[in-house]
């Protein structure tokens, strides 16, 4: 888990909630079985914050009619209008999308980045959740 949440950034009680739901869904046998769900868990995290980043990258490049104060920050399939001095989770989002574009060194490949980071993700998933479903013993 440690390297799957960004502390200070993400709610690493919030992925423990996460993994406990996937290994319900799954319900290892084996000790595989529990590291392929870890995997996955994390897996499907990542893929979360990227979706994250695609919004913040896309609130970030829209031009604001906002005034300093205010920003446009993700929340779901829409952006919201939060104070800059707004919750921590709020704030979080913009600070995973600002970061990427500074690593990205805010060139215009940053959703071509972004979208092979996703397809390979997705790629892994769909391996892993056809190991699980096809690839061990019946119970």
């Amino acid at each position: 888990m440690t390297a799957t949440v960004i502390p200070g950034v993400e709610d690493p009680d919030e992925y423990r909630q996460f993994q406990l739901q996937m290994r319900r869904q799954y319900q290892p046998i084996h000790p595989t079985d529990e590291e392929l769900i870890d995997r996955l868990c994390s897996l499907l995290w990542r893929l979360r914050r990227a979706a994250a980043i695609e919004n913040g990258l896309l609130s970030i490049h829209v031009p604001s009619p906002l005034p300093p104060e205010l920003t446009l920050v993700p929340n779901g399939n829409q952006l919201i209008v939060v104070e800059k001095h707004g919750s921590r989770a709020e704030r979080a989002k913009a600070d995973i999308a600002e970061t990427f574009v500074r690593l990205s060194n805010r060139s215009g490949a940053a959703f071509d980045r972004l979208q092979r980071y996703e397809k390979t993700l997705w790629r892994q998933v769909a391996q892993i959740i056809f190991i699980l479903k096809h690839g061990r013993p019946s119970k």
